[in-house]
C-alpha cells in the first residue's frame, strides 16, 4: 500500500506499508519534491579490464531477472568505484499489465534498478541491498534511449554500510539521473560455488588488503596485457596516492 500526503510547500511525502505487518509500518519512506539541485560530481573513468560481458554476470553475481538485466560491461572497476554501460530498453515497453499509465515520472525502473546494483561489483564477495539514500534525482525529463554511462565512487564505507554516490548519463554526456549518498548494506555472504570471472579479482583483493592496511590504497588490474602471460600488475599506495616500494610488479594468475 502507498500513502501520499502533499504539504503546504508543495513536496509530497510517501510511504510503503504491507500487509505483513498488517500496514501499521512505514517500511519506506520519501519526500518528492522538484527543488534538486546539480548532480553529484562523478566522472566517468576507464581502463584497462578483462573481457567480459554483463549479460554473464547475472546469476554468478547479481541475481535479477531478464527485465532488469542492462548491464553491457564495465568501463572500469576497482573496490569503491566504477563505470559501466548501461543497455536501453529491452522492447520499449515498460513492463506493467494493461490499462496501466505508460507514462514514467521517473524514467525506467529497470534501468534505475541495474544503476544500483552493477555497484555489487565492487564488493563481489558481500552481498548489498539498498536501504536509503539522500537523494534521488531524474535530471532529464524527455525520453532516454540507447546505452548510457554509469559512473559511482564510494563516498564512506562504515561496518556493514556503504555510501555511494552515482550518475548516469546519456547522449553527449547530459546527466539524466542520480543517486547522493546512496546507502547499501551488507546482508550476508555471495556463493563462492561457481569460478569467479578474472573482472572481480581486482576489487576483491582490494578490498581485503584495505581492510588489513587502511592507510594502504591498492590498485590492482587483470587487464589485456595479462592475457599472453597470465600475470596481472599490481601496484601500492600510501592513503596520499604516492606508490610505495614492493619486492615485485607481477602477481600470478
Amino acid at each position: 500500500r502507498i500513502c501520499a500526503l502533499v504539504q503546504e510547500d508543495g513536496d509530497v511525502d510517501v510511504v510503503v506499508r504491507s500487509d505483513e505487518t498488517e500496514f501499521a509500518v512505514d517500511h519506506f519512506s520519501g519526500t518528492v519534491t522538484t527543488g534538486i539541485g546539480n548532480p553529484p560530481d562523478v566522472p566517468a573513468r576507464h581502463g584497462d579490464l578483462p573481457a567480459h560481458d554483463g549479460e554473464a554476470l547475472y546469476g554468478p553475481l547479481f541475481f535479477h531477472g531478464p527485465f532488469f538485466r542492462r548491464l553491457s560491461h564495465y568501463e572500469h572497476l576497482d573496490a569503491i568505484g566504477c563505470t559501466a554501460v548501461l543497455n536501453g530498453d529491452h522492447d520499449g515497453t515498460p513492463g506493467f499489465g494493461p490499462g496501466m499509465p505508460t507514462g514514467l515520472q521517473f524514467g525506467d525502473p529497470a534501468r534505475n534498478d541495474a544503476t544500483i546494483h552493477v555497484l555489487q561489483a565492487c564488493v563481489p564477495h558481500r552481498r548489498l541491498l539498498p536501504v536509503g539514500c539522500d537523494l534521488f534525482a531524474r535530471h532529464a525529463t524527455e525520453a532516454d534511449s540507447g546505452a548510457m554511462t554509469l559512473s559511482a565512487v564510494e563516498r564512506s564505507h562504515i561496518g556493514a554500510d556503504y555510501v555511494y554516490d552515482v550518475l548516469l548519463t546519456g547522449h553527449a554526456g547530459r546527466s539524466v539521473l542520480s543517486w547522493t549518498g546512496l546507502r547499501l548494506r551488507e546482508v550476508g555472504p555471495l556463493s563462492d560455488a561457481r569460478p569467479w570471472p578474472r573482472l572481480l579479482l581486482g576489487p576483491y583483493l582490494q578490498r581485503h588488503v584495505n581492510s588489513l592496511l587502511p592507510d594502504v590504497r591498492l590498485d590492482m588490474t587483470f587487464g589485456s596485457a595479462d592475457r599472453v602471460t597470465g600475470r596481472g600488475r599490481a601496484g601500492l599506495y600510501d592513503g596520499n596516492g604516492r606508490p610505495l616500494p614492493v619486492s615485485g610488479t607481477a602477481m600470478s594468475r
